[in-house]
């Protein structure tokens, strides 16, 4: 073999690694594009869920608020309730 076939075959083995790596650089990017888009659209799902808590959280504080200032008024009415027995009962 003349050192000029050598020459064009190792170009063309040369060539064939360049467009090799080429298309596996171009699939990784592909891949990698595809794999942000995924954790983007979950970092998105993840907010929605947190604010959907957020919004069940201050709900159920506002119950529970609500759930103590009914106690508090069932206090005040049973304390009058036996203030008035008290009285009732004493004459």
């Amino acid at each position: 073999m003349s050192d000029d076939e050598e020459l064009k075959k190792l170009i063309a083995s040369n060539a064939k690694s360049i467009q090799a790596l080429a298309d596996a650089i171009a699939q990784e990017r592909i891949e990698r594009q595809r794999m942000e888009r995924r954790l983007y659209e979950s970092m998105a799902k993840m907010s929605d869920a947190m604010a959907m808590v957020g919004a069940a959280q201050a709900s159920f504080w506002e119950v529970q608020a609500d759930y103590y200032r009914r106690l508090d008024e069932m206090d005040e009415r049973q304390a009058t309730l036996i203030e008035i027995l008290n009285r009732v009962t004493q004459k």
